[in-house]
């Protein structure tokens, strides 16, 4: 079993656990499918908010309806209410891209194009997104001043990333978990797992400029489109 509420026992709630989830309590925030400074095997990752506290095992990931991987940490991780995580095919910087901190491990393919992207707990879905297309070496970012699931579900509320990280792909990669030892997801053991330690990195400001500057484009052709028909 899987020892969600961190009190030594599996499966016994005595705290905030993922099982105390409700939809919408985890909102996916950023995503890179198309890493461009490594392979997609290793360097692809999502981001996760947490819209109320828990702790990340039992934590599902997976696309198209199935479930793909699930937290299971050998040390419990707690996820405080506005706290972001990243869950990458894998932690150790030198192979990832230069991505730090990593939260959690996941071991499927994101796809690059017509792809989906869930995250739930015992078969039921938190959140969901969905892409057609991606850009190579940058990740897709939902605007930072939206911070709820049904507005990570409009297109126009996510933008491509300007700022380098790492090794030099492109991404946000806002505030993290202070320190923790990384969880693994699928069920895979990993011993010694060194801890991470929580810095910001990127330009949340800068992240949302550009959303704003993409949205009032759309607005302008929109209404350019409606000045043209009208004439």
């Amino acid at each position: 079993g899987i020892d969600q509420d961190c009190d030594g026992v599996d499966l016994t709630v005595s705290g905030p656990t993922v099982a105390d989830l409700a939809v919408g309590d985890l909102v996916i925030t950023e995503i890179l499918q198309n890493p461009n400074a490594v392979s997609d095997a290793d360097g692809e990752w999502f981001e996760l908010r947490a819209a109320a506290p828990f702790h990340l095992n039992g934590v599902e990931f997976g696309r198209e309806g199935t479930i793909e991987s699930t937290v299971e940490a050998n040390e419990c991780i707690l996820v405080g209410t506005d706290d972001v995580v990243v869950v990458a095919r894998g932690s150790d910087p030198t192979t990832n891209g230069g991505l730090t901190p990593v939260s959690a491990e996941f071991d499927f393919s994101l796809g690059n194009s017509d792809g989906s992207l869930f995250v739930g707990y015992a078969g039921t879905v938190l959140d969901e997104i969905t892409w057609a297309s991606s850009v190579s070496g940058a990740t897709t970012a939902l605007d930072p001043s939206i911070t709820d699931a049904a507005g990570n579900d409009d297109p126009l509320n996510w933008c491509t990333s300007t700022v380098p990280y790492g090794d030099g792909d492109l991404g946000r990669v806002r505030h993290h978990l202070a320190d923790h030892e990384v969880a693994v997801a699928g069920g895979h053991d990993r011993p010694d797992v060194a801890a991470v330690v929580a810095h910001p990195v990127g330009d949340a400001d800068a992240a949302r400029l550009t959303c704003g500057a993409r949205r009032a484009e759309v607005a302008r052709a929109v209404g350019r489109r409606r000045r043209a028909e009208v004439g």
